[in-house]
């Protein structure tokens, strides 16, 4: 995601989204994956990704936009799992 490297960034976004692209056509209709990336954080990290809201890049009073996340281990609440409130996709 933060690689200086415009062009390695391109090639690793095209590949992730051929990846997720041939699963996603399993379920959902008429979309398109408009980016896609990954971070790595190192063993032991203290980094710590606080409270925030993806960006959308679509009229969402006319389309939907979603994000898939999906991890490379196993996650628990000690080593960075994902959490989503309730209901805050209304918000």
């Amino acid at each position: 995601m933060f690689h200086p490297n415009l062009s390695t960034k391109i090639t690793v976004s095209r590949k992730i989204a051929s990846i997720l692209d041939a699963k996603s056509k399993e379920t959902l209709k008429n979309h398109y994956c408009l980016f896609a990336n990954f971070l790595v954080k190192a063993p032991e990290s203290k980094h710590f990704v606080g409270i925030h809201q993806d960006w959308t890049y679509i009229d969402e009073s006319s389309q939907a936009s979603y994000n898939i996340w999906g991890a490379l281990c196993a996650t628990t609440i000690e080593n960075g799992g994902l959490y989503i409130f309730p209901k805050s996709h209304k918000f």
